[in-house]
């Protein structure tokens, strides 16, 4: 029988962080970057909310009320859950008077709130994707082995 078991290194677990670098915006020539955790079922409180908000959701898609507001209703969702479960920390981060903004969660909901849509969507979609938060895909076999 074959052994697998090295494919267990690709896991990821909802203590995993990784810095995603909002390189569309520059402030005093500083990029912010922010310490996120995956926005996946692998962060636990993060996806028992999304499960709560999409059960309150279905009520009405089962009605038959899908609508465009929906998607911005689950953008709105996560602008408040992300703060809570998913940014950890950040660098760079300046108010509008340059001054350096230490992170806390009132001051993240406040962030994630200010940013535009499409900025949001980007963040959302970079925690989204587990595979932002594996130190590598390349796995050598040969020197599991060895070791």
């Amino acid at each position: 029988m074959a052994d697998f078991s090295y494919l267990k290194s690709l896991d990821v677990g909802g203590t995993q962080t990784t810095v995603y670098d909002m390189s569309q915006i520059s402030i005093n020539g500083l990029t912010p970057k922010l310490t996120v955790a995956p926005a996946t079922d692998a962060n636990k409180p993060y996806f028992n909310e999304v499960l709560r908000l999409a059960n309150k959701a279905s009520k009405s898609m089962k009605r038959g009320r899908v609508s465009a507001s929906m998607i911005s209703e689950n953008r709105n969702d996560d602008r408040s859950l992300f703060p809570k479960y998913i940014l950890k920390g950040w660098t760079d981060v300046q108010g509008s008077d340059g001054v350096d903004v230490q992170f806390s969660v009132a001051e993240a909901k406040e962030f994630i709130e200010a940013l535009p849509d499409w900025l949001f969507d980007d963040l959302r979609s970079f925690c989204g994707d587990p595979a932002n938060f594996v130190n590598s895909v390349d796995i050598d076999v040969e020197d599991r082995i060895k070791n």
